[in-house]
Protein backbone atom coordinates (compact mmCIF):
# COMPACT_ATOMS: atom_id res chain seq x y z
CA UNK A 1 0.00 0.00 0.00
CA UNK A 2 1.38 3.45 -0.76
CA UNK A 3 2.13 6.12 1.75
CA UNK A 4 -0.73 7.85 1.46
CA UNK A 5 -3.14 5.08 2.00
CA UNK A 6 -1.68 3.81 5.20
CA UNK A 7 -3.45 5.88 7.72
CA UNK A 8 -5.81 3.15 8.52
CA UNK A 9 -3.09 0.66 8.53
CA UNK A 10 -1.29 0.12 12.34
CA UNK A 11 2.29 -1.29 11.77
CA UNK A 12 2.52 -3.82 14.15
CA UNK A 13 6.56 -4.84 13.76
CA UNK A 14 7.83 -2.00 14.84
CA UNK A 15 8.16 -1.38 18.71
CA UNK A 16 8.27 -3.64 21.58
CA UNK A 17 6.13 -6.96 21.15
CA UNK A 18 4.35 -7.18 24.32
CA UNK A 19 3.38 -3.54 24.25
CA UNK A 20 1.79 -3.94 20.93
CA UNK A 21 0.02 -7.59 21.36
CA UNK A 22 -1.37 -5.74 24.69
CA UNK A 23 -2.32 -2.80 23.17
CA UNK A 24 -4.43 -4.76 20.31
CA UNK A 25 -5.68 -7.92 22.47
CA UNK A 26 -7.16 -5.72 24.96
CA UNK A 27 -9.88 -4.15 23.29
CA UNK A 28 -10.77 -7.37 21.16
CA UNK A 29 -10.94 -8.59 24.68
CA UNK A 30 -13.80 -6.12 25.77
CA UNK A 31 -15.51 -6.54 22.60
CA UNK A 32 -15.64 -10.41 22.51
CA UNK A 33 -17.25 -9.55 26.49
CA UNK A 34 -19.57 -6.66 24.96
CA UNK A 35 -21.15 -8.66 22.08
CA UNK A 36 -21.78 -11.72 25.21
CA UNK A 37 -23.74 -8.88 27.19
CA UNK A 38 -26.25 -8.24 24.73
CA UNK A 39 -27.96 -11.66 25.55
CA UNK A 40 -27.50 -11.06 29.51
CA UNK A 41 -28.92 -7.46 29.24
CA UNK A 42 -31.95 -8.94 27.63
CA UNK A 43 -32.17 -11.43 30.15
CA UNK A 44 -32.07 -9.12 33.16
CA UNK A 45 -34.79 -6.52 31.75
CA UNK A 46 -37.13 -10.08 30.51
CA UNK A 47 -36.78 -11.25 33.58
CA UNK A 48 -37.45 -8.00 35.95
CA UNK A 49 -40.44 -6.56 33.76
CA UNK A 50 -41.90 -10.37 32.22
CA UNK A 51 -40.54 -13.21 34.75
CA UNK A 52 -39.31 -16.57 34.31
CA UNK A 53 -40.64 -17.61 30.82
CA UNK A 54 -39.50 -14.23 29.45
CA UNK A 55 -35.71 -15.42 30.77
CA UNK A 56 -35.99 -18.79 29.51
CA UNK A 57 -37.28 -17.26 25.86
CA UNK A 58 -34.38 -15.31 25.85
CA UNK A 59 -31.98 -17.92 27.25
CA UNK A 60 -33.27 -20.20 24.28
CA UNK A 61 -33.41 -18.12 21.44
CA UNK A 62 -29.78 -16.42 22.63
CA UNK A 63 -28.60 -19.69 22.12
CA UNK A 64 -29.70 -20.30 18.46
CA UNK A 65 -28.11 -16.70 17.35
CA UNK A 66 -24.99 -17.64 19.19
CA UNK A 67 -24.75 -20.80 17.32
CA UNK A 68 -25.73 -19.05 14.08
CA UNK A 69 -23.23 -16.59 14.24
CA UNK A 70 -20.13 -18.64 14.05
CA UNK A 71 -19.99 -19.34 10.57
CA UNK A 72 -19.60 -15.24 10.72
CA UNK A 73 -17.06 -15.49 13.38
CA UNK A 74 -15.00 -18.66 11.67
CA UNK A 75 -15.21 -17.18 8.06
CA UNK A 76 -14.04 -13.47 9.40
CA UNK A 77 -11.29 -14.85 11.47
CA UNK A 78 -9.39 -16.50 8.27
CA UNK A 79 -10.44 -13.33 6.37
CA UNK A 80 -8.59 -11.20 9.26
CA UNK A 81 -5.24 -13.21 8.82
CA UNK A 82 -5.89 -13.28 4.80
CA UNK A 83 -5.95 -9.33 5.01
CA UNK A 84 -3.03 -8.78 7.79
CA UNK A 85 -1.15 -11.11 5.27
CA UNK A 86 -1.39 -9.20 2.33
CA UNK A 87 -1.50 -5.60 4.31
CA UNK A 88 2.42 -6.96 5.30
CA UNK A 89 3.31 -8.00 1.62
CA UNK A 90 1.74 -4.87 0.32
CA UNK A 91 -0.50 -7.03 -1.96
CA UNK A 92 -3.42 -4.16 -2.57
CA UNK A 93 -5.14 -6.13 -5.29
CA UNK A 94 -5.88 -9.07 -3.23
CA UNK A 95 -6.87 -7.47 0.29
CA UNK A 96 -9.40 -5.44 -2.32
CA UNK A 97 -10.37 -8.96 -3.37
CA UNK A 98 -10.80 -10.46 0.26
CA UNK A 99 -12.90 -8.01 1.80
CA UNK A 100 -14.96 -8.02 -1.69
CA UNK A 101 -15.53 -11.63 -1.03
CA UNK A 102 -16.17 -11.23 2.14
CA UNK A 103 -18.87 -8.94 1.98
CA UNK A 104 -20.62 -10.85 -0.43
CA UNK A 105 -20.34 -14.44 0.38
CA UNK A 106 -20.91 -13.87 4.20
CA UNK A 107 -24.07 -11.20 3.30
CA UNK A 108 -25.34 -13.75 1.03
CA UNK A 109 -25.12 -16.73 3.28
CA UNK A 110 -26.44 -14.40 6.47
CA UNK A 111 -29.84 -14.35 4.21
CA UNK A 112 -30.07 -17.97 3.49
CA UNK A 113 -29.68 -18.85 6.73
CA UNK A 114 -32.31 -16.55 7.67
CA UNK A 115 -34.67 -17.48 5.58
CA UNK A 116 -33.71 -21.40 5.89
CA UNK A 117 -34.27 -21.36 9.56
CA UNK A 118 -37.78 -19.13 9.66
CA UNK A 119 -39.12 -22.20 7.41
CA UNK A 120 -37.93 -24.46 10.26
CA UNK A 121 -38.03 -22.95 13.06
CA UNK A 122 -40.63 -24.83 14.90
CA UNK A 123 -38.68 -27.94 14.29
CA UNK A 124 -35.99 -25.91 15.52
CA UNK A 125 -37.79 -24.95 19.16
CA UNK A 126 -38.61 -28.36 19.24
CA UNK A 127 -35.30 -30.12 19.14
CA UNK A 128 -34.72 -27.78 22.15
CA UNK A 129 -37.42 -29.02 23.93
CA UNK A 130 -38.91 -25.33 24.25
CA UNK A 131 -41.06 -25.19 27.96
CA UNK A 132 -44.55 -24.83 26.82
CA UNK A 133 -45.23 -21.86 28.78
CA UNK A 134 -42.44 -19.98 26.82
CA UNK A 135 -42.71 -21.56 23.41
CA UNK A 136 -44.11 -17.92 22.35
CA UNK A 137 -42.00 -16.01 23.61
CA UNK A 138 -39.22 -17.69 22.91
CA UNK A 139 -40.62 -17.62 19.11
CA UNK A 140 -41.09 -14.25 18.94
CA UNK A 141 -37.87 -13.47 20.25
CA UNK A 142 -35.48 -16.41 17.79
CA UNK A 143 -37.43 -14.88 14.50
CA UNK A 144 -37.25 -11.68 15.31
CA UNK A 145 -33.32 -12.14 15.87
CA UNK A 146 -32.77 -14.67 12.91
CA UNK A 147 -33.76 -11.43 10.75
CA UNK A 148 -31.22 -9.57 12.58
CA UNK A 149 -28.53 -11.72 10.87
CA UNK A 150 -27.68 -9.78 8.12
CA UNK A 151 -26.39 -6.88 10.66
CA UNK A 152 -24.21 -9.63 12.59
CA UNK A 153 -22.48 -10.68 10.03
CA UNK A 154 -21.94 -7.46 8.55
CA UNK A 155 -20.36 -6.05 11.84
CA UNK A 156 -18.06 -9.47 12.11
CA UNK A 157 -16.67 -8.66 8.47
CA UNK A 158 -15.82 -4.99 9.06
CA UNK A 159 -14.26 -5.61 12.63
CA UNK A 160 -12.09 -8.59 10.71
CA UNK A 161 -11.12 -6.20 7.70
CA UNK A 162 -10.70 -3.36 10.68
CA UNK A 163 -8.08 -6.16 12.45
CA UNK A 164 -6.32 -7.35 9.62
CA UNK A 165 -5.25 -3.78 9.32
CA UNK A 166 -3.49 -3.73 12.57
CA UNK A 167 -6.80 -1.88 14.62
CA UNK A 168 -9.14 -3.19 17.17
CA UNK A 169 -9.63 -0.12 19.04
CA UNK A 170 -12.32 0.91 16.67
CA UNK A 171 -14.40 -2.25 16.27
CA UNK A 172 -14.53 -1.85 20.03
CA UNK A 173 -16.14 1.40 19.84
CA UNK A 174 -18.51 0.21 17.22
CA UNK A 175 -19.73 -2.42 19.53
CA UNK A 176 -19.57 0.08 22.60
CA UNK A 177 -21.94 2.18 21.08
CA UNK A 178 -24.31 -0.92 20.24
CA UNK A 179 -24.28 -2.54 23.76
CA UNK A 180 -25.36 1.20 25.62
CA UNK A 181 -28.35 1.58 22.64
CA UNK A 182 -29.60 -2.44 23.29
CA UNK A 183 -29.93 -1.33 26.64
CA UNK A 184 -31.82 1.66 26.11
CA UNK A 185 -34.08 0.34 24.10
CA UNK A 186 -35.06 -2.84 26.07
CA UNK A 187 -35.71 -0.28 28.83
CA UNK A 188 -37.88 1.38 26.58
CA UNK A 189 -39.66 -1.17 24.77
CA UNK A 190 -39.94 -3.81 27.65
CA UNK A 191 -40.45 -1.07 30.36
CA UNK A 192 -41.78 1.67 28.41
CA UNK A 193 -43.64 -0.24 25.97
CA UNK A 194 -44.79 -3.42 27.08
CA UNK A 195 -43.42 -4.67 24.13
CA UNK A 196 -42.21 -7.68 26.55
CA UNK A 197 -39.65 -10.28 24.84
CA UNK A 198 -40.18 -9.53 21.24
CA UNK A 199 -38.87 -5.84 22.35
CA UNK A 200 -35.56 -7.67 23.88
CA UNK A 201 -35.17 -8.89 20.54
CA UNK A 202 -35.77 -5.65 18.54
CA UNK A 203 -33.70 -3.57 20.83
CA UNK A 204 -31.04 -6.14 19.70
CA UNK A 205 -31.18 -6.32 16.52
CA UNK A 206 -31.81 -2.34 16.33
CA UNK A 207 -28.47 -1.57 17.97
CA UNK A 208 -26.55 -4.42 16.16
CA UNK A 209 -27.75 -2.63 12.65
CA UNK A 210 -26.77 0.89 14.19
CA UNK A 211 -23.32 -0.44 15.32
CA UNK A 212 -23.12 -2.44 11.36
CA UNK A 213 -24.15 1.22 9.92
CA UNK A 214 -21.65 2.87 11.64
CA UNK A 215 -18.91 0.32 10.55
CA UNK A 216 -19.53 0.59 7.57
CA UNK A 217 -19.53 4.10 6.91
CA UNK A 218 -16.19 4.57 9.01
CA UNK A 219 -14.86 2.06 6.07
CA UNK A 220 -16.41 3.62 3.05
CA UNK A 221 -15.60 7.49 4.36
CA UNK A 222 -11.89 6.03 4.62
CA UNK A 223 -11.65 3.23 1.55
CA UNK A 224 -8.78 5.20 0.30
CA UNK A 225 -6.54 4.16 2.68
CA UNK A 226 -6.80 0.37 1.99
CA UNK A 227 -7.74 0.56 -2.06
CA UNK A 228 -11.51 -0.50 -1.72
CA UNK A 229 -13.43 1.33 -3.73
CA UNK A 230 -17.17 -0.01 -2.44
CA UNK A 231 -17.95 0.11 -6.21
CA UNK A 232 -20.27 -2.80 -7.62
CA UNK A 233 -17.43 -4.89 -9.47
CA UNK A 234 -15.17 -5.05 -6.46
CA UNK A 235 -18.07 -7.02 -4.81
CA UNK A 236 -17.47 -10.48 -7.29
CA UNK A 237 -16.09 -13.39 -5.49
CA UNK A 238 -12.68 -14.03 -6.11
CA UNK A 239 -12.26 -17.41 -6.35
CA UNK A 240 -8.60 -17.91 -4.86
CA UNK A 241 -9.64 -15.60 -2.01
CA UNK A 242 -12.73 -17.78 -1.30
CA UNK A 243 -10.84 -20.79 -1.52
CA UNK A 244 -8.64 -19.51 0.95
CA UNK A 245 -11.73 -18.05 3.26
CA UNK A 246 -12.90 -22.14 3.08
CA UNK A 247 -9.77 -23.72 4.06
CA UNK A 248 -7.87 -23.34 7.27
CA UNK A 249 -4.62 -24.60 5.30
CA UNK A 250 -4.79 -21.95 2.79
CA UNK A 251 -5.55 -18.78 4.99
CA UNK A 252 -2.88 -19.72 7.50
CA UNK A 253 -0.64 -20.56 4.80
CA UNK A 254 0.75 -18.35 1.45
CA UNK A 255 -0.54 -20.66 -1.38
CA UNK A 256 -3.70 -22.63 -2.27
CA UNK A 257 -3.24 -26.11 -0.55
CA UNK A 258 -5.46 -27.87 -3.53
CA UNK A 259 -7.60 -29.42 -1.32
Amino acid sequence: MSEQKSNMVTDLTNGSVTGLLLKFAFPLFISNALQAIYNIVDMIVVGQYIGGDGMSAVSIGGDVLHLLTFVAMGFSSAGQVLISQDVGAKRTDAVRKTIGTMFTFLLGISVVISVVCYFIRSSMLDLLNTPVESYAYTMDYTVTCIFGLFFIYGYNIISAILRGMGDSRRPFVFIAIAAVVNMVLDLWFVAGLNMEVFGAALATVISQGLSFIIALTYLNINKESFGFDFKPASFRIDHQAFRKLGCPRCAYGNTICGN
